[in-house]
């Protein structure tokens, strides 16, 4: 079943959400690629993991592709527990699991990441790589 809009695609995941409609318009779309999660391990500021997704070659996942990995691989998002992507003005998403359930929180903070969470990153291509 192809979902036509994000919160249609978020919805089907069933996780309870707390999304801030205007900031997930700006979430990375279109994004072509595997996707590959990254750990870590120390609290993190926001500052540090731009650094971090540039240091792997990798842009933030969009919420839409967190999403589908979501529906296709709950067993292995519910292992990591917490998983979370950071783009553009310290807007972020983050896929948890708590002892109440599952949730999706999609908001703006300079707060930073806290050790427990991974990152969700696309490869970027050699071709779209900028070279300053």
């Amino acid at each position: 079943m192809k979902m036509k809009t994000l919160k249609q695609l978020l919805e089907a995941t069933g996780r309870d959400l707390y999304i801030d409609w205007e900031i997930a318009k700006t979430s990375p779309k279109n994004q072509k690629g595997q996707i590959e999660f990254f750990h870590i391990g120390k609290d993190i500021s926001v500052e540090e993991l731009k650094k971090e997704y540039e240091k792997r070659g990798l842009e933030p996942a969009g919420i839409d592709i967190l999403a589908k990995y979501d529906l296709e691989n709950r067993e292995e998002m519910d292992k990591m527990r917490y998983v979370g992507t950071q783009w553009g003005d310290n807007s972020y998403a983050a896929f948890d699991r708590w002892c109440d359930g599952r949730r999706v929180c999609v908001y703006r903070s300079d707060y930073g990441w806290s050790r427990s969470y991974r990152f969700g990153g696309v490869r970027l291509d050699q071709k779209e790589r900028i070279i300053e």
